[in-house]
């Protein structure tokens, strides 16, 4: 029982360790997207620093 748990908890990892490089290409700019929409949100005269 805790020998499956272990084998599906280290795919499950492994899963994780694979992914990264991908998920970097499209997450950093759709983050900065965010980040930046909040700021524009939060200080009004945003807009002039661009």
């Amino acid at each position: 029982q805790i020998h499956q748990v272990l084998s599906w908890a280290w795919k499950h990892q492994y899963a994780e360790d694979k992914r990264p490089e991908m998920l970097k290409t499209w997450r950093k700019p759709l983050f900065e997207e965010r980040v930046m929409g909040l700021l524009e949100k939060m200080s009004p005269n945003s807009a002039s620093l661009k």
